[in-house]
């Protein structure tokens, strides 16, 4: 979303005692209420914020392992 323009890099937060960088989604239908904060040298995903009709409808998701799993044998239909 950085690279298409349809989010940008909206400042520098602290999360529980770690820098990271607060990512802002525009654009993107169905993203909008999603705010993103990653750590900022490896842009893995610290913490998301889902908002729903009101700043009170929140749902978090705090990532506290990152693992990228390949997508060959985890994806049905998917053979590369």
């Amino acid at each position: 979303l950085l690279q298409s323009g349809h989010a940008r890099v909206a400042g520098r937060v602290t999360l529980d005692g770690r820098t990271a960088l607060k990512i802002a989604i525009s654009g993107v239908s169905g993203y909008q209420r999603m705010t993103y904060y990653v750590d900022p040298t490896t842009y893995r995903p610290i913490e998301v914020d889902n908002y729903g009709i009101s700043p009170k409808d929140l749902t978090r998701i705090v990532f506290h392992a990152y693992q990228q799993v390949p997508l060959k044998g985890n994806v049905p239909g998917y053979a590369r």
